[in-house]
């Protein structure tokens, strides 16, 4: 059997292979590109777990039409077939899924308080009322709301006058937030004695903007947690992993390239939870491909690229991201080589590591290039001749002023590492002057942070730029030049 879109994968059975089992945490999030397989896998387990009586399944669709109108015919399709709502929503279209929304929302009402008539702590706290699960709908919404009304189940109103606006006259994000968390809600309530629930929502952030993308996961999780289901979601959103703030009931699972391959879920740990957000609410559009990720060691070696990117006037969009050191990099590395096939078209990205004690280049793991500092660390660069230069002073004149203070501070606290600098005859790219990099900004004579000062120094060169044994061109190294400045 063949999945749909761009893709032949083959062997969908192997591809499956107890997904279910897999979806042990609460959220739990499927990313791939376009054509990958991600609808078609969704509807394959809602057929597979449809007359599974452990489970009870609920399959929303990924491009949903209509306006939130209530239509007769719908609501007595959805009563007269306890399969219309699944038959109808296997598909990736549907042009009347908020009226069939809308009918639901008649139902919900009818749950609500079934719930609330079964259990005696319910019935004695107040608070529970159905008016307190319309307010968990309005939470989402920044400037409507809706209210119980006669015929539709519900108006909308403009929060900022009271005024009854037309279902039509709406956002598609406002009609897409409200219908999205009405059919949770209902699902929330629905067979809960069965075994195991799971909600499958198919891209959930279409016509949502971020903002409303978290709030709607965030309300999602809470709703999952607090009525005991799971939810699976299809997305191509990296905004929407990165909005929950808490990660230990959620994994992520990358669609596989491989014909054959198998879906795999991991937890959403602290790589994932800075690389996803990264590429923010649609990463497979040609932002990736425009702005590629860049690995350094340390949030100092951030500082310098954001600066860069704030500085350069070419076209240059990198983003940085810090790993906490040299030995977490190559973590970070197999965790990227591993997931962007999955999400882009011909990714490219970077890691930049400081040469320290090494020497040659390093060898690449696509689809990242891989690069080293021809000087020792990143503060080295701020000696550069192109630092110096911008700094408005030259190498001679620091050198100077390094003797100076060695004659004028015999008892300070570093004294001895810019000793160890001068014994080395000042060797400025091969120096360890980590502790000594606030005494040198200031013999410079510059006030700005030294990674402000680097990277707006880098963001100077170009082709024309002098390549010199202490040029800035030169302590970044031909291999990073050539391929994140491109010069």
């Amino acid at each position: 059997m063949k999945l749909q879109g761009r893709i032949d994968f083959g062997n969908t059975e192997r591809r499956l292979h107890r997904v279910e089992e897999k979806l042990t945490k609460r959220i739990n999030f499927l990313l791939g590109k376009n054509g990958c397989g991600k609808s078609s896998t969704l509807r394959e387990i809602d057929a597979k777990l449809a007359d599974n009586e452990a489970w009870f399944v609920k399959y929303i669709t990924p491009e949903r039409g209509g306006s939130l109108t209530f239509t007769a015919h719908i609501e007595q399709s959805i009563t007269n077939s306890s399969v219309y709502l699944r038959d109808a929503r296997r598909a990736n279209r549907h042009e009347q899924f908020r009226e069939q929304t809308v009918s639901q929302f008649r139902h919900l009402e009818l749950l609500v308080l079934r719930e609330i008539e079964l259990d005696p702590a319910m019935r004695a706290d107040h608070s529970h009322t159905f008016q307190s699960v319309i307010d968990q709908i309005n939470a989402l919404l920044p400037l409507v709301r809706i209210t119980r009304g006669a015929g539709s189940g519900f108006e909308i109103q403009r929060k900022s006058d009271n005024a009854t606006v037309s279902p039509t006259a709406i956002s598609s994000g406002e009609s897409e937030a409200i219908a999205l968390a009405i059919e949770a809600l209902v699902f929330s309530r629905q067979s809960q004695i069965r075994a195991r629930r799971l909600l499958m929502i198919d891209e959930p952030d279409v016509h949502l903007h971020p903002d409303l993308q978290a709030r709607y996961i965030r309300f999602l999780a809470a709703l999952a947690r607090e009525k005991n289901f799971n939810v699976l979601i299809a997305t191509h959103s990296t905004a929407i992993v990165g909005s929950l703030e808490r990660t230990d009931d959620v994994q992520v699972a990358f669609m596989p390239i491989a014909a054959d391959g198998e879906i795999t879920f991991s937890p959403v740990d602290e790589i994932a939870m800075t690389v996803l957000p990264i590429f923010g609410a649609h990463p497979l559009s040609n932002i990736f491909n425009e702005s590629s990720i860049l690995l350094v060691e340390g949030d100092d070696d951030k500082r310098i690229w954001d600066q860069v990117a704030r500085s350069r006037k070419e076209a240059f969009s990198v983003f940085a991201c810090p790993t906490g050191s040299v030995d977490k990099i190559a973590e970070w590395e197999t965790w990227l080589v591993e997931k962007l096939p999955s999400l882009y078209d011909e990714p490219r990205a970077f890691s930049l590591r400081d040469r320290d004690n090494s020497v040659g280049e390093l060898e690449d793991r696509p689809p990242i290039i891989r690069c080293r500092l021809a000087c020792r660390a990143a503060e080295n660069l701020m000696l550069a001749d192109d630092t110096l230069r911008v700094a408005a002073t030259d190498w001679d004149s620091v050198v100077a002023g390094c003797q100076k203070w060695l004659e004028n501070f015999p008892h300070h606290s570093h004294f001895r590492d810019m000793s160890v600098f001068a014994d080395s005859n000042f060797d400025r790219a091969n120096g360890d002057l980590k502790e000594i990099r606030n005494i040198l900004m200031a013999i410079i004579g510059v006030s700005k942070p030294w990674e402000v000062l680097v990277g707006q120094t880098i963001a100077t060169l170009n082709q024309d730029s002098p390549r010199t044994p202490h040029s800035l061109s030169t302590y970044l190294g031909s291999k990073l030049c050539a391929n994140l400045l491109s010069i």
